[in-house]
């Protein structure tokens, strides 16, 4: 019996690939905090994730910024903004494509 031919309770093989792609589609969209909005059509987002120190095992915060293609100018500075990757780099740091913003903060 081939596993493709398997229906009953279990998925067929092409679904659960399907389903792989869409976890992974969602696995890559990242959500940070948006550092500046200075430039046209560009902002700067940081992402902070934790990670426990090998030796010690303490908790410790990593950041990384990337740079995000913004099309509507929508993005303001100190709000939440969800992030996705593009088939194909923009320019030279700009791999990255502002997918919504997530949370608004007050207008100060």
């Amino acid at each position: 019996m081939n596993r493709e031919s398997v229906i009953g309770n279990r998925l067929t093989r092409y679904q659960t690939n399907h389903q792989f792609r869409i976890d992974m589609a969602q696995k890559s969209e990242k959500v940070g905090v948006v550092v500046s909005n200075k430039m046209q059509k560009s902002i700067v987002v940081a992402v902070e994730w934790q990670v426990r120190h090998g030796l010690y095992g303490k908790t410790e915060r990593r950041t990384s910024k990337f740079m995000v293609h913004d099309e509507k100018n929508e993005a303001k500075i100190g709000r939440h903004a969800s992030r996705s990757p593009r088939p194909r780099p923009m320019s030279r740091r700009k791999r990255w494509a502002l997918a919504r913003v997530v949370r608004k903060t007050a207008e100060v």
